[in-house]
């Protein structure tokens, strides 16, 4: 079965495969242009990008190639996935052709397992791969360039893009054998994208976070920055919540409810009343409610791998777990 399952889809492993790998040399090469601009250019410059008026050079094209490219495949990567898992499953049912491999093939599974191993797991590593070449670019020496966290980066590091493949490819696959192709396929999409916004909700929960004590003017004026390498590597740090506590550390509630602040709109007295509009104002109102102190909960770089392994797990756990309704509906068809 595994023999006919590549001759059915290996136009599609291949040419997946190349198209992956030419987007890892355009990012590997790209790498190595920025990497040279940036060390002709000394001190923290923005990264550079393609305009026609103002940036014409190679390094401006690396720049641009790898913005569009990061943003646009940490999330369509895994829509691929799930479009190419629900068609595995959901065409050959439409067809009916299913019914001829089942008679063809020592037991039904081994259709579904021929699959997996033939379609799916190339695929998956082939997407990790590819996410791991995008690691090896990611160039620290531009100011403005976000931690590992931050999400475009995050997806693209190699094993959880292989894992979000796996899994967006398998909610796919089973999908296909429940619904015809014409639902299927939008029925996979959406699946993927609210699984993908569920894990990525517990995300900042998979390893106990750090935290840190803020003054409450930081709530108006933001935290100083100095330039110590300690400071420079907390825009390093996955800030994901701040917190008003009292003395006792206990969250005393939203700063927007108990003292609105103003953005510069509110302009008669009634409106300037119900608002403050500076900071000691704000320090004051806190204070009056009880605030003490802002509590930062924040991951900090150091977490990047706990955090990329326990995801990677989850969405692993998850495509495997997918296999019991797969079999189970097999064995009804």
């Amino acid at each position: 079965m595994i023999k006919t399952t590549w001759r059915q889809y290996r136009t599609l492993v291949v040419l997946t495969g190349v198209a992956f790998a030419a987007l890892a040399v355009g990012a590997l090469a790209s790498n190595q242009v920025l990497r040279s601009y940036s060390a002709d250019t000394p001190g923290p410059t923005p990264m550079p990008r393609y305009d026609v008026d103002r940036c014409t050079e190679i390094a401006c094209i690396a720049g641009s190639y790898m913005g569009i490219t990061s943003a646009l495949l940490s999330g369509l990567v895994f829509l691929f996935g799930a479009l190419v898992g629900a068609t595995l499953t959901a065409r050959p049912r439409d067809t009916e052709t299913h019914i001829l491999a089942f008679t063809q093939s020592s037991s039904r599974w081994s259709w579904m397992s021929s699959r997996v191993l033939v379609v799916v797991l190339p695929l998956s590593i082939a997407a990790g791969l590819l996410g791991a070449a995008y690691a090896t670019t990611r160039t620290p020496e531009f100011a403005g360039v976000p931690g590992r966290f931050s999400y475009d980066i995050y997806v693209l590091w190699g094993p959880v893009t292989a894992a979000m493949m796996f899994a967006s490819m398998m909610v796919g696959a089973v999908l296909g054998l429940f619904l015809k192709s014409t639902y299927a396929v939008p029925a996979a999409l959406v699946a993927v994208i609210l699984g993908g916004m569920i894990v990525g909700g517990f995300r900042s929960e998979l390893t106990p976070p750090e935290t840190r004590a803020e003054a409450l003017h930081t709530l108006w004026t933001g935290t100083g920055i100095d330039d110590s390498p300690e400071s420079f590597a907390r825009y390093r740090d996955w800030e994901f919540r701040r917190a008003i506590e009292d003395f006792n550390g206990d969250p005393i509630g939203d700063q927007a409810v108990l003292c609105p602040r103003s953005y510069g709109s509110q302009s008669i007295e009634v409106d300037r009343q119900r608002f403050v509009t500076s900071s000691d104002e704000l320090v004051s109102c806190l204070e009056e409610n009880g605030a003490h102190q802002v509590t930062v909960y924040y991951h900090p770089d150091e977490h990047f791998w706990t955090v990329q392994f326990r995801e990677s797990m989850l969405y692993l756990l998850a495509g495997l777990a997918l296999l019991i309704p797969a079999r189970l509906r097999i064995s009804r068809l």
